[in-house]
Order: C-alpha cells, then sequence, then structure tokens
C-alpha cells in the first residue's frame, strides 16, 4: 500500500536522446522518472535515486560526498577496477540488462529505505535510553555488559570500550544481589553498592528483568544514583542535631510548604511552643509578598540558594524582620527547603532612622560612622566616606578590619576599643602616606535595645590644626599681622586656622574666630575641584604657587585680584599650613 500511494523517484542521467527512451521503458509504473542530461547542484536533491549510463572520475568523486542513492551502469568490466566501484554502487550493461533493472533497482531502494527505518528507529531508542535519567545495562547470562547508555557510563565514571564486557561482579559489592540478578530473579527498588572507575563506592536503588536484545535473552538492569540523597539525609540529620543548639532561627519545609522541623529558638520567636508549629504551613508565619516569592523562586531553580530579608510574624501579630538563608536539599524522602536566619529587626530599625538622618549627617563636617554589634559598617556620611578615601557602597556589610582603606586599618585599634560602654572618647594620631599627622577625637556611644547591644555610633573630628599646627604658627603670627596683604593660614584640607587684620578688613570680619574652621573656597575664594588639585600638586612639589587672578565676593560684590600661597614645613619637613596672600593693591571690581 505504501509503495502505491509514494512511488520512488529516479532520475535518469543519459548523454543522448536515443538512450532516454530505452532506459525510461525499462522501469514499470512503481517508479517516478524522470530523465536529464544536464549534472547541475540541484540533480542531488529531491530524489530517491540516481542512475548514471555513463561514468566520469568526477562524477563518482561528487556521488560519494552526497546522501543520494546513486548508480553507475557500467559498459566495460575493466571500469570496476579503474574506478574502484563497490558492489553496490554498479550494475554492468550484460544482455538483456534492462529486462532486470527495473527489479534490481526496487530492491535496492526497497533494503536501503529498511535500513533508514531501522536506523531511525534504533537512533529514536538510543535517545529514549540515553535520556530516561537513570542508568542502564544489557547483561548477558554469564554478567558480562554489552550495552550501557550515557547515564550509566557518567555514574561508573567508565567509557564505552571500558565498561563493554566487564563483568556485573566486577563493579558490584553485594554477591548476594548480583547472584539474584544473574540467576534470572526480577529485582525491585534494591539497595546496593556500585564501584565507579576511581574505585569510589556509589549508592543506587536497582531493578533488573529478563527481555529480548538482538535475538538472544538478556538480563536488563537499571539503577537509580542516590549517593548524594543519601548524604543530605545524613547532612539534614547532622545539622538538625546542630541547629537544636544556636541561637538562630531555623526551620524545613517540605515540597507542600508545611514545616517538617524548627528548633526552639525559631519557635520561641515566633512566640509559639515546636509542636503548634510543626505540620502547619510557614505562609502563616511569612509574609508572602509577590516580589519576595518571585525572586526566591528564581533563585532556588536557578542555584538551590536564596538569601534576603523576610517579615515574620508572631503569635500575637506582631511583624518582625529575618535576615535568612535558604537551601534546596534533595534526598529519598523528597525536597527540602531549609531556612536559617537571625532576628535583624533592631539592626533594621537602626538602618532606617540612619538613612532617615543621612541628609542632615551628610552636611555636617564631623565624621559619622555607625557599626553593628558584630562591628560591621552600618552608615557613614560624606565627610567618613572622604577622609577614609572609600565609599559606603564599599564599605557597607564590613567589619571594620576588612576594609580597602589605608587610614581604616591605621585607625582599627583606635575604633575598637571605643566599641563598649566604659571608653566613650578618646584621641587618636595617625600619620599618612606624605608623613603628615593628623590627630582626630573619636567619641563613642553605645546603642542598645532592651539592654541588648546593637550597635555603636562614633563620630570624629579632625583636631590637628588645633594640636599640631596651630602651635607651630603662633612663631609665624606676627609676620602675618605685619604684612600689608590680607593673608590666611590653612590646613590640607582648606579649613581656615588663621587671618591676618588685613584679610578681617577686606572681607568686613569682625572677629577672626567666626571664621576659624570655615573653608576658605568656597567661604571666601572661588575655585573649581580641579583647579585646587593642581595647586596642591605645585605646592608639593615647588612648596609655592602665584595665581595671576583668583576671584572672591566682598560684601556679596565680585571682585578679584593676583594671589600667592606658600606651603609651610617645620624642620623635619612635616606640614605646618598653606599661606594665601592676596595681592591689596590690585584688587579689582568685576
Amino acid at each position: 500500500m505504501l509503495e502505491m500511494l509514494s512511488r520512488y523517484r529516479v532520475v535518469l542521467v543519459g548523454r543522448g536522446q536515443r538512450d532516454a527512451r530505452r532506459l525510461i521503458d525499462a522501469f514499470s509504473s512503481k517508479f517516478d522518472i524522470r530523465y536529464t542530461e544536464e549534472i547541475g547542484d540541484d540533480l542531488w536533491l529531491f530524489s530517491d535515486l540516481i542512475i548514471f549510463d555513463f561514468i566520469r572520475k568526477d562524477i563518482i568523486e561528487r556521488a560519494r560526498k552526497e546522501s543520494v542513492n546513486y548508480l553507475f551502469l557500467i559498459g566495460n568490466e575493466a571500469d570496476v577496477n579503474k574506478f574502484s566501484l563497490k558492489e553496490e554502487e554498479y550494475v554492468l550493461k550484460g544482455p538483456g540488462y534492462l529486462h532486470y533493472l527495473s527489479k534490481i533497482v526496487y530492491n535496492m531502494l526497497k533494503n536501503r529505505r529498511i535500513q533508514q527505518v531501522l536506523q531511525f528507529e534504533k537512533n529514536k531508542y538510543d535517545t529514549l535510553v540515553n535520556n530516561m535519567g537513570c542508568g542502564m545495562l544489557l547483561l548477558r547470562k554469564d554478567g558480562k555488559i554489552i550495552f550501557s547508555n550515557d547515564a550509566a557510563k557518567a555514574i561508573l565514571g567508565f567509557s564505552d570500550s571500558e565498561l563493554f564486557h566487564k563483568s556485573l561482579k566486577e563493579i558490584m559489592i553485594e554477591k548476594e544481589i548480583c547472584n539474584k540478578i544473574l540467576g534470572g530473579y526480577n529485582i525491585n527498588n534494591q539497595k546496593c553498592t556500585l564501584v565507579n572507575a576511581f574505585s569510589d563506592e556509589r549508592m543506587v536503588t536497582l531493578n533488573s528483568t529478563m527481555s529480548l536484545y538482538e535475538a538472544e535473552r538478556v538480563i536488563q538492569v537499571t539503577f537509580m544514583d542516590i549517593t548524594t540523597q543519601i548524604k543530605n539525609e545524613k547532612l539534614i540529620e547532622f545539622q538538625w542535631n546542630f541547629l537544636d543548639n544556636i541561637e538562630e532561627i531555623a526551620l524545613a519545609v517540605d515540597s507542600k510548604g508545611d514545616i517538617v522541623y524548627l528548633n526552639q529558638f525559631a519557635a520561641k520567636s515566633h512566640g509559639y511552643e515546636i509542636q503548634e508549629m510543626l505540620g502547619t504551613p510557614e505562609q502563616n508565619y511569612v509574609k508572602q509578598y509577590s516580589r519576595y516569592l518571585k525572586s526566591k523562586a528564581r533563585s532556588l531553580k536557578e542555584s538551590g540558594r536564596w538569601m534576603g530579608k523576610e517579615t515574620h510574624l508572631t503569635k500575637d501579630g506582631k511583624n518582625f524582620i529575618v535576615e535568612a538563608r535558604r537551601k534546596l536539599l534533595k534526598t529519598e524522602k523528597g525536597v527540602f527547603e531549609l531556612m536559617v536566619g537571625r532576628d535583624v529587626t533592631a539592626k533594621h530599625e537602626m538602618e532606617r532612622k540612619l538613612k532617615l538622618h543621612s541628609l542632615l549627617l551628610n552636611n555636617v563636617s564631623e565624621i559619622v560612622i555607625a557599626i553593628d554589634g558584630s562591628y560591621r559598617v552600618l552608615y557613614m556620611n560624606k565627610t567618613a566616606e572622604d577622609f577614609f578615601r572609600i565609599s559606603f557602597r564599599k564599605a557597607s556589610g564590613k567589619k571594620l578590619n576588612e576594609l580597602s582603606s589605608e587610614l581604616y586599618k591605621k585607625l582599627y585599634e583606635g575604633i575598637f576599643s571605643l566599641c563598649n560602654d566604659t571608653a566613650p572618647n578618646r584621641l587618636v594620631e595617625i600619620e599618612e602616606e606624605q608623613g603628615t599627622k593628623i590627630m582626630l577625637q573619636l567619641i563613642s556611644r553605645c546603642v542598645k535595645e532592651k539592654g541588648r547591644v546593637i550597635g555603636y555610633v562614633i563620630t570624629g573630628k579632625d583636631i590637628s590644626g588645633i594640636y599640631y599646627i596651630l602651635p607651630n604658627l603662633k612663631s609665624r603670627v606676627e609676620l602675618l599681622e605685619k604684612l600689608f596683604n590680607p593673608s590666611v593660614a590653612t590646613d590640607l584640607k582648606g579649613r581656615i586656622l588663621y587671618a591676618n587684620f588685613s584679610w578681617l578688613e577686606t572681607f568686613g570680619i569682625n572677629d577672626m574666630n567666626n571664621i576659624m574652621g570655615m573653608k576658605l573656597v568656597p567661604s571666601f575664594i572661588q575655585s573649581s575641584e580641579k583647579e585646587r588639585n593642581k595647586i596642591n600638586k605645585l605646592l608639593e612639589k615647588d612648596g609655592y604657587v602665584y595665581l595671576d587672578e583668583v576671584s572672591f565676593l566682598v560684601n556679596g560684590n565680585p571682585h578679584k585680584a593676583p594671589m600667592i600661597i606658600f606651603r609651610l614645613r617645620d624642620r623635619r619637613g612635616y606640614f605646618i599650613a598653606d599661606i594665601s596672600i592676596i595681592m591689596k593693591s590690585k584688587i579689582t571690581h568685576q
């Protein structure tokens, strides 16, 4: 029936019309015949067989490269040896060959179609077997392995050639089970141990049956590797014993979301007894926001882990924040989701308050750092970021001794000693790479919640100007006062340490104490950050800078004048102050 519905498509390639008719007439109605004399790329497409009525070397080479069936009609037997033709590639033009050519071609195509169907079925079977997810072995009655799928090779660590004809007795430890399998017994869900190529023992569940393979009765063995599952079960047992004794929230849920384990601390944190929570849905105690559910589900699916903050509910309806870590554990009894977390409500509240005050704290000149009870950074204001040369984003959540800032490392012991109730303030001296000494006054405040320490807020003030510079500057003050030109002394951060009478008079200031500690830029002088960096490099290199023109405000009115800046150092080369002098005689209105 199939031949009637789908005739074989045959292309006859000849050299002239004289041969065309005799070739076409040689075939029955079982064939769809087309005759051509052109050999192009289209010739090799859309046909079941191409028959050439002549032979050439280039055509043979092309035919052997293509996937289509082909046949050469040979008139001279010497051409067989000349072109190294195989039996299935040619038919000799003997007496009356046209009478049986149709039958030869039909049988040839029928056999090749059967081979294609068998190959397709074999590939389909191999694909099915190799994707079934469990290992599969076929054994002869003597226990020799004659077939193994990809999963079996992966579990056992052997290649195809290594596993072929290896005996089941060589890879199975339990001899009694092995003898039952080879004796023809059907084995179901039997736990046993197989040894892989690395002498590592793999725990498996095994099934065996008798079946046919290439007309021979063989033993089919399928097995699942449960080594990891068993290890996970032991790990869970160990973890649960361990988690029972820690002061962290720990619970596990099954695939339905019901609680199958929780420790005493978890029950206490939620205001229940252990037995009250066991077997109940976890969602009764955790607020299930849609964004939280999507994030958790995606992370658990991709990596088997999730970290984040959760809002939990107590028995009396109150909320508390849990910093949770979740992990999937696959066992023979199913998949469990283990959660370990700690109550960070107080820490979260402290962070919230710090964020509310961040705008205010970012505008104060003092250094402000907040750390939790584990000495991890909770907050830094802009002044602290600038001083320690590290952003809050990089420092957040890290311990003080883990920060990359060199100044932090030098200050670590000084700050660490403040983290208690008995040392509220301290002077700490550090020396920068350039040799400049800095004196910081650090003040600590311990933050408690219900008697428990949840963190420390440390403020720091750079008093280097008062502590180091002013004593050295006093000997130069008399000289500055005698200067006719407005002069001002500043520290490395541009803060005013001293201004002479001419400066105060020029800018209309009554008392020097009113401007002490103020930034020279932009309080008085107008200059970009790029210009200031350039000036600082020149001062470090040459010790002075002459500026043709600087802009400044006097009573709100813009002025300009030349300025010269000197960098004063003591005999040991340590920085004292930068002296800025405005040429008063050359002040002009803008």
